[in-house]
């Protein structure tokens, strides 16, 4: 994976694809990131409410927020805030990972990852957030399990899918610090459900997903324990195909409960130049705001690119 920016030049990864199914090692992302359906995953252009855009998002300081729809260790664990160096921005979203997906059947695909030793650093609070709670070493989250189940049938000219996916940590027995095993007292749960359904060139799709953290009082970060306790977040819009024009009108909205929220919207066209060749012009606005102070942030992003595909 080649990318100019963030220092993620380096992610690789092997897999073996056949009769039984495909499995991955290394860097790539994760069974959730990969199964899961939403208007996230019909959004044209650079990925709408999805994309590289809520990089440059402006926050209020140290609150933390859900800025897309993903997992906990997709989406730094949920620490999303304007202190984070962009270079960490998905460092979580591609740590070494065991991916197996099965063959499908009768419309039905099954996955699982594991994602072991996993800590959360320093880098993925952000600076103002580490200082504000003294937060020095790396805190042990134990093996992330990703599991998802997919459903992709045609029935005449009516085209449906849907997927569940979730996540959680566990403790790992076969770690052990001076013969003692392992024991997680912070807990880190992710679900989505999601939908779409297409008709002649017009795609409809929309997700919901739950965040849950359980965090232990005894760690550097028990001062999120009531903040983050409760995360939601929803997805839906429609992307059309007209010959070679396709446009995609796509929403996010999230909320971590009575703390902060956040809601992007985003509008893309992309016309096919040549085979292969596409151009892209793409508008996304955004609103974040803390509910106690009800202090708001507004802005916008416009991206206009040329996607080459060698397939």
């Amino acid at each position: 994976v080649l990318n100019s920016k963030y220092q993620e030049f380096d992610r690789f990864y092997i897999y073996l694809d056949g009769y039984y199914g495909k499995m991955e090692i290394g860097n790539t992302t994760n069974v959730f990131n990969n199964m899961k359906i939403g208007a996230d995953t019909i959004a044209l252009g650079s990925g709408g409410i999805n994309s590289n855009f809520i990089r440059q998002v402006k926050l209020q300081s140290n609150y933390v927020y859900i800025l897309s729809p993903n997992s906990f260790i997709s989406q730094n664990f949920g620490f999303y805030n304007n202190s984070i160096d962009a270079n960490y921005w998905n460092d979580s979203k591609y740590l070494t990972k065991i991916n197996y997906y099965s063959p499908e059947f009768f419309g039905f695909q099954f996955g699982f990852s594991i994602t072991p030793n996993v800590k959360l650093k320093k880098d993925y609070l952000g600076n103002n957030i580490a200082t504000s709670i003294g937060y020095g070493e790396e805190m042990d989250l134990g093996t992330f399990v990703d599991y998802g189940v997919s459903y992709i049938n045609t029935f005449g000219n009516v085209g449906l899918a849907f997927s569940l996916t979730g996540e959680t940590n566990i403790s790992n027995s076969l770690n052990k610090k001076n013969d003692v095993e392992e024991d997680i007292k912070s807990s880190f749960d992710s679900m989505e459900f999601g939908m779409n359904l297409n008709y002649f060139g017009l795609t409809f799709a929309g997700s919901v997903g739950y965040l849950e953290t359980n965090i232990d009082v005894n760690t550097p970060i028990k001062s999120f324990k009531s903040a983050m306790k409760k995360g939601e977040y929803k997805t839906y819009g429609f992307a059309y195909e007209m010959s070679d024009v396709s446009v995609s009108l796509t929403r996010f909205e999230s909320e971590y409960k009575n703390y902060t929220t956040f809601e992007a919207t985003s509008y893309a066209i992309e016309k096919n130049v040549s085979k292969g060749v596409l151009a892209y012009v793409e508008y996304t606005d955004y609103i974040s705001s803390v509910v106690s102070t009800n202090k708001e942030y507004s802005g916008n992003s416009i991206f206009v690119g040329v996607i080459v595909n060698f397939n």
